[in-house]
């Protein structure tokens, strides 16, 4: 099977595509400025989502068997920044690919990553299913959510096999520092080294987020494409809550050092929680689970000096 990865130079997309490779099957990467050269046995073509003949060129010479669209502005605050250029390609840049793949594959699967987030942070009484209504609660989310609806929607009235996918918070080695996760690594890592005071700048360490693996996320994604059904939503977390405080002290324990915790105004936010998901439909349709402990992706992040 041939699978086109838009997002090409991504944190995720770099994990999915050699867990493919190790599957047995061809990928083509997709993105803006990575050349056209193969790297480890992956093509490479260079392409914009906001730019319909980019794309629709990019789907007629890689003809895939199936596509992951993971492309898209994920920062919520370059979002705020930004909204119109943020729902210019996370919302169109969608509808102009499946254009693209309804065109050129139309049998391809096609599976759009969305977020957890498009169900809000106002907490339930109950574990949240595919089925619960969307509500998101910040323009970014809003984003993910349209483009989401979208997805589906090409299912219902083209008959084409989409899915999306909506994963809580994934983290691992190589995650950028404008993440929660990367964000505090790279001051321990250098705490650690030398390279700077034993001072940790933080925000509001009282936020809790259900931290999945990428490398089991991206094992999620290849089942879904193998076993996932036309026109569903799967949820993708952990089932596990964790004070971004907790992770903190996980962390600095890990490496063997105690800083001085400070807050910093500039990155303080309002307490809050990723939602709480029920995993058991793709549990059920897929065999998914995840396999990696928390105190292992910890690890494996730090080792990376």
């Amino acid at each position: 099977m041939k699978v086109l990865l838009t997002g090409g130079k991504g944190f995720v997309a770099g994990y999915l595509a050699k867990e493919l490779i190790s599957a047995g099957h061809g990928v083509v990467l997709s993105g803006r400025a990575l050349g056209e050269s193969g790297r480890d046995g992956v093509e490479c073509i260079d392409a914009d989502l906001t730019r319909p003949d980019d794309i629709d060129k990019l789907v007629e010479l890689s003809r895939p068997d199936a596509c992951v669209h993971l492309g898209g502005i994920t920062s919520v605050v370059i979002g705020s920044k930004d909204p119109v250029s943020m729902f210019q390609v996370n919302v169109t840049g969608t509808a102009i690919l499946l254009e693209a793949v309804r065109k050129h594959s139309p049998d391809a699967k096609f599976l759009f990553v969305s977020t957890s987030h498009v169900y809000g942070t106002v907490k339930r009484e109950s574990l949240i299913r595919e089925s619960d209504t969307l509500d998101p609660s910040n323009l970014y989310a809003a984003s993910k959510a349209s483009a989401d609806l979208l997805a589906l929607t090409y299912a219902k009235i083209h008959d084409m096999h989409v899915m999306t996918a909506r994963p809580n918070n994934h983290v691992g080695p190589g995650q950028s520092p404008d993440f929660v996760l990367g964000a505090l690594s790279a001051q321990i890592k250098a705490i650690s080294r030398g390279d700077a005071p034993a001072v940790m700048e933080t925000g509001n360490l009282e936020s809790t987020r259900d931290f999945t693996d990428v490398r089991d996320v991206v094992k999620a994604y290849c089942l879904l494409l193998d076993k996932g059904k036309k026109g569903h939503a799967y949820n993708i977390g952990s089932g596990r809550q964790e004070s971004i405080g907790t992770i903190l002290n996980m962390m600095c324990e890990i490496v063997g050092i105690s800083p001085e915790i400070r807050q910093d105004p500039a990155r303080m936010r309002p307490a809050d929680s990723s939602p709480m998901l029920d995993t058991g439909k793709i549990e059920k349709d897929t065999g998914w689970k995840p396999a990696i402990e928390l105190n292992t992706t910890l690890h494996d992040i730090l080792q990376e000096f």
